[in-house]
């Protein structure tokens, strides 16, 4: 595993704090991808790290840190994928 104080950005110094007992690194978290510290970035980040919370207490060992969070969504089932509105993009009904 790589150290925690690891520079990602070249613009933004190497930042570790402690938010309710998780250690986040600040520089990579609440910035985007230039880097730039972005408070709509933070307001977003935070949030989901409210969600996250509680896995995060369970399942970060000691020396462990939260660089980055995201959003993911689950993929659409077949049935999901053929009775949404537009249907799936990718696809096509066969050529008679």
């Amino acid at each position: 595993m790589p150290a925690a104080d690891l520079p990602i950005h070249t613009n933004q110094p190497v930042q570790t704090t402690s938010t309710d007992q998780i250690p986040l690194r600040t520089d990579v978290l609440f910035t985007n991808h230039k880097g730039e510290v972005k408070e709509r970035v933070r307001k977003r980040k935070t949030k989901a790290l409210e969600k996250l919370r509680p896995a995060l207490l369970r399942t970060l060992h000691p020396g462990e840190t939260v660089l980055y969070i995201t959003e993911a969504r689950s993929p659409l089932t077949i049935l999901e994928q053929l009775t949404v509105p537009g249907g799936p993009r990718c696809w096509q009904p066969p050529r008679l």
